[in-house]
């Protein structure tokens, strides 16, 4: 369909997302490595499908609204009719092809403005309600598992920014519409810094901070361009970080008032299910190291069966290269051929026994 071979794919911020998940992805932004044959090679069929579709689809487009707005060419005859008609097909897919530029750009627009409008509910919700929370177990396990002020910049231009009341800069422009200016990372961090300074009571200086991990994690940034996001992750460490996106979504359902989770519900579910996933993932990592636990020591009584398993246990437990796995590996293989050997030698044995009688 493309007429050339695809000599690279480059994924996006949803694809690592989902690698991530999964415990293949290291590193943020663009500089993040996604490791495991596996994982990737199932981001690549994806990311083909995905474009195979689109590229259907256009093509599908074009050849109707080429079909809808092709004109006859006006002015002087044409010496050669062959020529006449390839300028009308060439004029009609050029028209075809302007017209789905214009449906794109007018659904670019449409997504703009419809996380704009999420943002703003978005943030003034989580301002006028988080600014202030009751600090229990809950609140403290997340604020002991995220770095916010050390990374206060970085959290504020991935959220706050997009929706916090006297954040976003509104202008009427000629057309009558409206233009949301958003803050750079050195006055969004500014911003940021004083709204926490302004936090006196504990329930404050929490909630504070509680109110910018929520707006960095839930704020959509299809109010920007892709060149204007920020791509910046938030990262929990400790022993609640597992527990760090389900207490944060908590806190929100138990603060934000209705119309603002009436919003949310389709973003809660979505990482709900996430949530979900990873820790689906994170069961299977655990009990694949498990059964790993002292196969080494095993390897010349394992069986075929057994070897399979271990084999899908590494897979599980490491996603990814390193020595040990690839010593693990090497010893899984090599008792594999043994029993192979073996196998063919008594097979072998069985029929010299068998013609001798």
């Amino acid at each position: 369909m493309l007429g050339r071979p695809v000599e690279q794919l480059q994924f996006d911020a949803n694809d690592v997302e989902r690698a991530r998940t999964l415990g293949a992805a290291h590193g943020e932004g663009w500089t993040a490595i996604i490791v495991g044959a596996d994982v990737a090679a199932d981001l690549a069929a994806d990311y083909l499908a995905r474009g195979v579709k689109e590229l259907r689809q256009r093509a599908r487009a074009e050849r109707s609204l080429a079909r809808d707005t092709g004109q006859q060419p006006t002015g002087t005859v044409d010496e050669h009719p062959a020529d006449t008609h390839g300028a009308e097909e060439r004029v009609g897919a050029e028209a075809g092809a302007e017209a789905v530029r214009r449906v794109e750009r007018e659904a670019e627009r449409e997504t703009r403005e419809r996380a704009t409008r999420f943002n703003l509910e978005l943030g003034r919700s989580v301002y006028s309600t988080l600014s202030r929370v009751r600090v229990d177990e809950n609140v403290l396990r997340v604020l002991a598992s995220v770095g916010i002020v050390g990374d206060l910049g970085d959290v504020a231009v991935r959220g706050a920014r997009y929706g916090f009341p006297g954040w976003v800069t509104e202008s009427r422009q000629k057309n009558g519409k409206t233009k949301y200016g958003y803050l750079e990372k050195p006055d969004a961090e500014r911003r940021a810094s004083d709204y926490l300074s302004g936090a006196t009571k504990p329930g404050d200086i929490t909630g504070r901070q509680i109110a910018l991990l929520a707006m960095a994690t839930l704020a959509d940034q299809d109010a920007v361009a892709v060149s204007n996001r920020s791509w910046h992750h938030i990262k929990a460490n400790g022993p609640w970080a597992a527990e760090v996106d389900e207490l944060l979504d908590k806190l929100v359902a138990e603060n934000l008032p209705g119309s603002a989770l009436t919003l949310l519900g389709p973003v809660l579910e979505r990482r709900r299910q996430e949530q979900q996933e990873r820790s689906a993932a994170r069961r299977a990592r655990e009990e694949a190291s498990a059964r790993l636990e002292g196969v080494v020591d095993r390897i010349g009584e394992l069986s075929v069966e057994q070897i399979d398993q271990a084999e899908r246990d590494l897979d599980n437990a490491w996603a990814g290269w390193t020595p040990r796995y690839s010593t693990l590996r090497g010893l899984l293989a090599a008792r594999r051929q043994q029993l192979t050997q073996t196998s063919d030698d008594n097979a072998k044995e069985a029929v010299e026994q068998a013609q001798e009688r």
